[in-house]
This record gives structure tokens, sequence and C-alpha cells, in this order.
């Protein structure tokens, strides 16, 4: 379990010689290891979570002991030194972020702070991105998918920033399109409250 240990030099070169292919999913661990509920506050995140739901997650984390966030921030830190060695060695590495999977990991936030994470761990924004688009695709064998190209899905985010300037500008959504039809953003959100 690469987040309970540091990853050793000859664990990281068995990885690559192995084609392994590493999903972080840090966002659960910085949750919990997060001394503040900040982060809650995000635009994007109040767009996409109902209230009910901040409020919960709000309450679950204030309830934390100080034993339960000391071994939660150990933990998580140990988790970014692995990404950082594993990204430096060269690993493999794709977007994950249990999202829909695990209680209060939605589709629409995760991602995007999970992108911000694996920022903060020391991949570069360009890495980031390709991590979370055409390494992803890769991975799940949609070559449809990952880049913009002639012949493929035009799935995309439109952005009011550039994430090359700061990988949490991916939050700055002006328009999102599904295999080229742009998505009524405000119909789904009216649909989640």
């Amino acid at each position: 379990d690469w987040s309970s240990d540091v990853c050793s030099s000859d664990l990281i070169a068995e990885m690559k010689q192995k084609g392994a292919v590493v999903m972080p999913n840090l966002g659960i661990a910085a949750n919990r290891a997060d001394d503040s509920t900040a982060w809650m506050d995000d635009r994007l995140y109040k767009e996409t979570t109902p209230e009910a739901v901040i409020a919960r997650v709000r309450a679950s984390l204030a309830n934390r002991t100080p034993q339960a966030l000391a071994a939660s921030q150990k933990t998580y830190a140990l988790m970014q030194t692995n990404l950082r060695k594993l990204n430096a060695a060269g690993v493999t590495i794709v977007l994950g972020g249990d999202s829909g999977a695990v209680p209060d990991h939605f589709h629409a936030f995760t991602s995007h702070r999970e992108m911000q994470l694996m920022g903060e761990a020391g991949m570069t924004a360009g890495q980031v991105l390709t991590a979370a688009t055409a390494t992803g695709a890769d991975f799940l064998r949609q070559r449809e998918r990952g880049t913009i190209e002639v012949g493929k899905s035009a799935d995309l985010l439109v952005l009011d920033a550039n994430p090359l300037d700061g990988i949490a500008n991916t939050r700055k959504i002006a328009k999102v399109y599904l295999q080229g039809q742009e998505i009524n953003r405000e119909k789904l959100r009216k649909g989640w409250n």
C-alpha cells in the first residue's frame, strides 16, 4: 500500500518495469488531513453539491479528534511524497478520485480537486492534465477520447482561464461539451437541488 510506507527505489523500478499505473486518489486523505474546511467554499463545490451535503461533510470533519487529524495528516504527507517520487521516476499516473464510489466524493468537483492536489504533490500542470485526459483514456482503452483530434469524441471543457497557469483554473468552466453537444449546466444544477 503506497499510502502506508515510503516507496522504495526497488519498488519504483519494478513498477516501471511492469508498466504499473498509479491512480493516487489523494482527495479522500486530503479531506481528512485538512484542518480547515475552506476548500468547501470553492465556487464549483458549492454549485455542484447540495447544501445539506455540505453541512453534513462540514460537521463530520469538525468532529475529528486531534489524534485522528494528526494520523490523517501523516498519511496524506506520505501519499504526497510517494506521488512526487513516482512521478519523478516516470511511473505512469492517471487521474482518479473515487468520484461517486465513496460517500461525499462527487463527479462534478472531486476530479478538479484531485488535479489540484496532484499539482501540490509536485506534478506540473501539464503532467496533471495529461494524467486526466490522454493517459486516463489510454489506460481505459477509450481511444476515441482523451485528446482533441479529428475523429475523436468531442468531450471537453471550455475554460475561462489557462490551466497551465494554475491547475485550479480547470474549475473556471465556461462551457461543457459531450460528444460535440453543449451541456446545459444550469438545467443540470436545478435537477440536483
